[in-house]
């Protein structure tokens, strides 16, 4: 399944640095990087390779050295102690004082160039972490779509519900006009002409059909296989809460006013969840 959520979290190592990504909120793209001083000629090339991957949110990212791993200096090495020790004992030092600790003090007075940064392993662990942080966002996208679709599906059910009210209540007017005929002077064919201009001002048959539109292109985003869908489908959402306040302008008889307000509740917890996705 292709959808996302917007909230998740991802781990992994690389180069001898922990990575963590972690995504929130947010209606585009913001990626916000902590990385020690010598990595910061990665900036551009990490912010490059998220935005491959992810499309909205708020992207934080921590790199920090694992511990026991230090860039200051390489570690002595065996050769290298015994090079130190015979400079020692040429400049005039005993060899009973050329001591392990001695060579070890002396040894990082020494000046040695600084290992470099494996910034290929450190890149390498950030795209560890984005599979990581992918994989939860999926999951997470799947516990919302199921409630999206069960929300959209009580949302169709009250506009099919609306739409066989709205076909009765020209006949209601009718009825309710004739009962009137009992102490008014109104004519039949007065009657007759209050019902069809009522029936063209409170047609919704158009925000009925522009509702089941939208409920159609809801449904195939959702099963697309899209990853940045978020946006249109909060779009729909709008356009929909828009007709139905059409129709709820529209609405005669009681029992669509009732309606109305419970569609517009179910929508917008829709838009809701919605707000959530990739």
């Amino acid at each position: 399944m292709a959808r996302r959520s917007m909230t998740a979290y991802g781990r992994a190592s690389g180069g001898g640095y922990q990575i963590e990504i972690h995504s929130v909120n947010r209606k585009g793209l913001e990626i916000n990087l902590s990385l020690p001083r010598e990595l910061l000629f990665c900036d551009i090339e990490i912010r490059n390779t998220i935005k491959k991957s992810v499309h909205r949110g708020t992207i934080t990212v921590r790199v920090n050295r694992e511990k026991g791993e230090s860039l200051d200096c390489e570690l002595p090495s065996k050769e290298a102690l015994s090079a130190i020790s015979n400079h020692f004992i040429k400049i005039g030092f005993n060899k009973s004082e050329v001591t392990l600790p001695f060579l070890c003090e002396r040894y990082n007075e020494v000046s040695i160039a600084p290992s470099e940064p494996d910034s290929k392993g450190v890149l390498k662990g950030l795209s560890q972490a984005i599979s990581e942080l992918i994989h939860m966002k999926q999951m997470e996208a799947e516990h919302l779509a199921n409630d999206i679709k069960a929300r959209l599906s009580a949302l169709q059910s009250g506009v099919k519900s609306l739409k066989k009210l709205a076909q009765s209540a020209p006949q209601a007017l009718r009825q309710k006009l004739n009962d009137r005929l009992k102490s008014l002077n109104i004519s039949q064919e007065d009657v007759a002409k209050e019902v069809v201009l009522f029936a063209e001002k409170c047609d919704v048959t158009e925000e009925i059909v522009r509702l089941n539109s939208h409920f159609s292109q809801f449904d195939s985003l959702l099963k697309s296989k899209e990853i940045a869908i978020g946006r249109t489908l909060d779009f729909l959402l709008v356009e929909m809460i828009r007709e139905l306040n059409t129709i709820g302008a529209k609405a005669f008889l009681h029992e669509m006013t009732d309606t109305i307000p419970f569609l517009k509740a179910e929508a917008e917890k829709i838009r809701e969840q919605v707000q959530n996705i990739e």
